[in-house]
C-alpha cells in the first residue's frame, strides 16, 4: 500500500541523484548528492533488462560533463548507441582524440534546436579493427559553444567471427625419392584474424587422412614414410586448418617425387637408371676413339722397337 512516507523517499531521490545519470543509470548511486558521478552501462548481454541493452538514455546540459562508461558489448553490434537530451539551440560535434579509427564506426546526428542527439554506428562494431586500443572504443560528445565534454567508452568482447585463411591457395614440393623418413617436405600456413588467443588458435589436418605425409601443429608437412619412385610418382591432397569452433579454412598441396638421389626406395625403377644409361650411350663413341688411338700409338711404338732391335744390312754389289 502507497504510504506518505514514499513521496519522501522519491523526493530524496528526485534530489539526490543527478540529473545527468537518473535515466541513464537507475542503479546510479551519489554519496553527497552534489559530486558528479561517471554512469556506468552495464554489458549489452546482462540478464538485467532494462538496464543493460542499448541505446543508453543520456542527457548533455552543456554545463557539467559527465563521463559515461559502457562496460562491455559483444562485437558485432550495429544500430544506436546513445540517445542524448539536450537543450535547444547548442550545436555538438564528435571527436575521438585517442581512437581515430573509432570515428570510423560512428555517427552524431543532431541539429541546433534539437531536443535530442543521436550516436549510431555506421557499420557493425569490430575488435579487430580496434586491435591497437584493446578492443575498446571511445568518443567525445563536444559542446561547441560551451567547451564542455561528454566522454564516452565501450569495451568490445570478442566472438570468433573468423575463419582460418591459407596464405597460399596451393602448395608444391618436388623431393627425392631418396628423402629420409621426418625430413620436412613443406611448410604451410593459415593465420586467424580474431583477437583473442582462444579463437585463434589452429590445427592443422591432412584430408584425407595419409599413411605416407603428415602434418605438425606449426603447419610443417614431414615425410611419415619411406618414398617409392616406381609406385608414386605424385602425390596430392587438401591441409584444413580449424578454430576451436571448427570455422575452417582450406589448401592444396602437391608432392612430386623424383628418382635417383642414392639409396633409393626398395625396388627397381625405370626412372632410377635412366639417367646412368643416358650417360653411358654418350661416352661410347669417346670410348672408341680412345680405344682406336690408343692402339694406334701402340703399334707405332712396336715398330720402333723392331727396328732399333734389327741388325744393320748392307748389300754391296760386285762387278
Amino acid at each position: 500500500m502507497f504510504q506518505p512516507r514514499h513521496v519522501w523517499i522519491m523526493l530524496l531521490m528526485a534530489f539526490c541523484f543527478p540529473k545527468g545519470c537518473r535515466r541513464a543509470c537507475p542503479k546510479y548511486t551519489a554519496v553527497d548528492c552534489k559530486t558528479p558521478m561517471p554512469c556506468a552501462y552495464r554489458s549489452t548481454n546482462d540478464s538485467d533488462s532494462g538496464w543493460g541493452a542499448f541505446p543508453a538514455h543520456t542527457s548533455i546540459d552543456c554545463k557539467t560533463p559527465t563521463p559515461f562508461i559502457y562496460v562491455s558489448t559483444n562485437e558485432g553490434y550495429s544500430g544506436t548507441l546513445e540517445y542524448a537530451e539536450t537543450p535547444l539551440k547548442v550545436s555538438l560535434t564528435l571527436e575521438s582524440p585517442l581512437c581515430p579509427v573509432c570515428l570510423s564506426f560512428l555517427d552524431l546526428r543532431h541539429s541546433p534546436g534539437d531536443a535530442y542527439a543521436t550516436v549510431n554506428t555506421k557499420k557493425a562494431l569490430d575488435a579487430e579493427a580496434l586491435r591497437q586500443h584493446d578492443a575498446t572504443l571511445t568518443y567525445t560528445i563536444v559542446c561547441t559553444g560551451s567547451g564542455v565534454t561528454y566522454s564516452r567508452t565501450l569495451q568490445l568482447k570478442d566472438v570468433n567471427d573468423n575463419a582460418p585463411v591459407f596464405q597460399k591457395s596451393m602448395y608444391r614440393a618436388e623431393v627425392k625419392e631418396s628423402l629420409s623418413v621426418g625430413s620436412l617436405v613443406v611448410q604451410v600456413k593459415a593465420t586467424d584474424a580474431d583477437l583473442s588467443s582462444i579463437y585463434n588458435t589452429i590445427t592443422y589436418h591432412i584430408k584425407p587422412p595419409s599413411d605416407t605425409f603428415e602434418v605438425s601443429s606449426d603447419g610443417s608437412i614431414v615425410l611419415k614414410k619411406k618414398l617409392n619412385y616406381a609406385v608414386t610418382k605424385f602425390y596430392s591432397f587438401s591441409v584444413t586448418a580449424l578454430d576451436i569452433d571448427n570455422l575452417s579454412g582450406t589448401t592444396t598441396v602437391e608432392v612430386t617425387v623424383t628418382g635417383g638421389g642414392g639409396g633409393g626406395g626398395g625396388g627397381s625403377s625405370a626412372g632410377h637408371h635412366l639417367a646412368p644409361a643416358r650417360s653411358l650411350g654418350l661416352m661410347i663413341p669417346i670410348i672408341v676413339i680412345l680405344s682406336v688411338v690408343c692402339i694406334r700409338y701402340k703399334t707405332e711404338i712396336t715398330d720402333r722397337k723392331r727396328s732399333m732391335d734389327s741388325p744393320d744390312i748392307r748389300f754391296i754389289r760386285r762387278d
